[in-house]
């Protein structure tokens, strides 16, 4: 794509997703898998949240009200496309119902995030356009496509509307199946516009496609691993990511960001597998790398011990989780300051760390932390809030103090329910029920 090097590597795309989530039965601190993610690096233009091809697509106008109002309905038809889907689940018990619960969790994921900063959103939307005319500005289409259908296709775009794009790439598909570097780039545009209103099933065809017709590109490679990590095949994501880093390591060597990226990416991947020390293999050597680059003091080399720790956690090894959350928590307090995602995320994490180790005191301290900045930087009404509010009450609750720990799940009880989390909500509620059964047991 113009503007684009095409080496350049985009890595995973959840540099923040609010830290490990805790949950768990009386006197435990269990994990539950879906809700723990390692941070990873960060795109250069942010990755969305997947979803269904069921989803709507979303129209958007180059417009911050107009977009704002289109997110916030898709939100409203997700929230209830969960609950619907939840109580589906509930009595059926089926595992296919269970799969989607987690797309649609993921697509609230996304919006969310989008309107967390709406206009960050609407300026991620804009450039994506732009890079997707300048695609569509390649002499060599112009040569098999006539100059009213590149028209057609660009003024569609302006108005949020690819299908034109789309047809003319399926008419070349049809046509031709040999590779093609001009639409492997258009592919890849189609990719990052389904991607950009939260169809990731649709970016991934895409991705995969601009991969097949320009298997030598990293940047299309590395998309295909990133949509595949996200929807959570993350053997395929592997797969892409060691195409990525096979190229990077012979392009640059072992001491190079990139192909630290590609080694992050990939512990990521083995760490969703359950593969713990496979995972922290890479994630070492991508630590390795970046203290050479970078050195002690700079945010990449925080995100690797943070999720190294995350790792740890995940073996049961808490001494060794500690050891690294708390570098990345030093690391992260001197970089960004106390009010930042990168250092409640790092406060969460500990206090995951601590309650599994069994020091519930330390753990409520680094949870009251996490709460103290969430609550001024996103609001009474955000979903990390209400994770904060529902550690607390599990810290509380191993503690033996039902009456706290109570009160802090009905507070996450009311965030959920208000902000549209059905998944959540039986969560806490279980929780609360457990909390109350151990008051009359006393």
């Amino acid at each position: 794509m113009s503007g684009i090097d095409p080496t350049w590597l985009i890595a995973l795309g959840m540099l923040v997703v609010g830290g490990l989530f805790y949950s768990g039965k009386l006197g435990n601190f269990k994990f539950k898998k879906k809700d723990m993610e390692l941070g990873m690096e960060a795109p250069s233009t942010p990755i969305a949240q997947p979803t269904s091809t069921s989803a709507t697509n979303i129209q958007i106008n180059l417009n911050e009200e107009g977009f704002k109002k289109e997110l916030e309905n898709f939100k409203t038809d997700i929230e209830a496309r969960l609950e619907e889907q939840t109580q589906k689940l509930l009595e059926s018990g089926n595992p296919d119902d269970q799969e989607e619960i987690n797309t649609l969790q993921k697509e609230l994921a996304g919006v969310q995030a989008k309107l967390d900063d709406t206009q960050k959103a609407l300026e991620d939307r804009k450039t994506i356009l732009a890079e997707t005319e300048k695609a569509l500005e390649n002499e060599k289409l112009k040569n098999v496509v006539s100059k009213e259908q590149l028209t057609e296709a660009m003024q569609k775009l302006e108005e949020g509307d690819a299908s034109v794009l789309e047809g003319l790439f399926s008419q070349y598909m049809e046509e031709k199946q040999s590779r093609d570097e001009p639409w492997a780039e258009v592919a890849y545009s189609l990719g990052k516009l389904a991607q950009d209103r939260i169809d990731y099933q649709t970016a991934q065809n895409y991705y995969e496609q601009a991969a097949k017709l320009a298997p030598d590109n990293t940047l299309y490679l590395n998309d295909a691993g990133v949509i595949a990590f996200t929807l959570g095949d993350y053997q395929q994501s592997i797969g892409y990511f060691e195409k990525v880093l096979a190229s990077e390591l012979k392009a640059f060597g072992p001491e190079h960001p990139k192909v630290a990226k590609s080694w992050n990416n990939i512990g990521a991947a083995w760490r969703n597998l359950g593969e713990f020390d496979k995972a922290i293999n890479y994630l070492e050597k991508a630590l390795e790398s970046d203290l050479k680059t970078f050195g002690l003091e700079h945010p990449d080399v925080a995100i690797r011990w943070n999720n190294l720790g995350a790792a740890w956690i995940k073996k049961e090894n808490y001494e060794q989780a500690i050891y690294y959350l708390e570098k990345a928590l030093a690391s992260d307090l001197k970089t960004f300051g106390s009010e930042r995602p990168d250092v409640t995320k790092d406060w969460n994490n500990l206090g995951v760390a601590w309650g599994g180790k069994g020091d519930f005191d330390k753990a409520i301290t680094y949870f009251e932390k996490a709460l103290e900045s969430d609550l001024k930087t996103l609001g009474p009404e955000h979903p990390d809030v209400a994770r904060d509010y529902n550690s607390l009450g599990t810290a509380w609750g191993n503690k033996s103090d039902y009456d706290k720990a109570i009160g802090y799940f009905e507070k996450a009880l009311k965030v959920v329910e208000k902000v549209g989390l059905p998944h959540r909500v039986q969560l806490i509620k279980d929780n609360i029920a457990e909390m109350k059964k151990q008051q009359g047991e006393q």
